[in-house]
């Protein structure tokens, strides 16, 4: 097999060291526990520009040595710095520009909330968040993210496989699909009030065996704090070899289906995005090269890498 071109890895000299990395999280939960925090305990904000995070819950702060790191999929870039990832994301039916969605971020109720997994399974659920999330073993993987538009970010997210979920509820022989929704609020939603023809709210989709896919990790939180409203609290999807809309934000409704279930952007614009949607450099489903990526915040351009890079993992989906 031909060897592939790793032009675009960074040089070991610029990867933060793991050691500064994981010295700030294990002093946030020092203070944790020597606080010991009531549910209504929060942490203050590391930097005035990031919006304030949810409370945090017990269930976060009693972890007994922190969330581990699985490292089963290395990324192969230093991980975007937190205030980056944090200011800069596509929220479109919260804002459309891409520094929006955290100056409006507060406006957004986030706890309490509701999931709701249906259709063909065995086992349906409604349950609060936490009490979901209750069910789970947390842990962290440090996944690439790679948008359509040309930008591409590196982040420590904390969650739980899609899968376990699906264990959980024991999925039917005939469900072929799983569809996702994600929550609406038209009151703060100013975004969606000015794209008022789309089909809101936000949804997406991915076959049963994407979504089974041990890749596929359902986060609620990232940088070792409880996920952003900006990015997607209180439960958001990643799927890091997709292109970036595909991870939908803020779930309150899973559904499995024996069908394909319509996606916004394949609903608004069906010529520019399919529904399988997999990073390709030479996709020509946008009037713009995807050959390249722009590293946030400051840079280089890297190549980008067919699957996002993720190929050796994912790629038997497709054959």
């Amino acid at each position: 097999m031909a060897s592939r071109d790793r032009s675009w890895q960074l040089p070991e000299s610029e990867v933060t060291p793991e050691a500064l990395y994981r010295s700030r999280r294990r002093f946030l939960r020092g203070a944790l526990a020597a606080a010991a925090l009531p549910l209504t305990g929060c942490l203050p904000n590391e930097e005035e520009s990031v919006a304030t995070t949810p409370p945090l819950d017990r269930w976060w702060a009693e972890g007994s040595g922190g969330v581990p790191l699985n490292d089963r999929y290395p990324a192969g870039r230093a991980v975007t710095p937190e205030e980056t990832a944090t200011t800069i994301n596509n929220y479109y039916e919260l804002a459309l520009s891409r520094n929006g969605p955290v100056t409006l971020a507060d406006r957004l109720v986030t706890r309490p909330w509701t999931v709701e997994v249906t259709g063909l399974v065995e086992r349906p659920l409604t349950l609060d968040v936490d009490a979901l999330i209750a069910r789970f073993t947390l842990e962290e993987r440090i996944y690439r993210q790679r948008c359509v538009e040309g930008w591409a970010i590196t982040v420590p997210w904390l969650g739980f496989p899609l899968r376990s979920l699906l264990d959980l509820v024991s999925p039917l022989a005939s469900a072929t699909h799983v569809r996702f929704v994600s929550g609406f609020d038209a009151e703060v939603m100013e975004g969606a009030a000015i794209l008022s023809d789309y089909p809101w709210p936000y949804h997406e989709g991915l076959t049963i065996a994407e979504a089974a896919h041990d890749l596929t990790f359902l986060s609620v939180g990232m940088y070792g704090r409880v996920l952003p409203n900006q990015n997607g609290a209180p439960l958001r999807l990643n799927v890091p070899w997709k292109w970036g809309y595909k991870s939908i934000k803020s779930i309150v409704r899973i559904e499995l289906t024996d069908r394909e279930p319509p996606t916004l952007w394949n609903t608004v614009a069906p010529s520019r995005y399919d529904f399988v949607s997999n990073v390709d450099p030479s996709s020509l489903s946008v009037p713009w090269s995807q050959q390249r990526e722009f590293l946030l915040p400051d840079g280089p351009y890297a190549a980008t890498e067919l699957y996002n890079g993720y190929g050796a993992w994912v790629a038997d989906l497709y054959r």
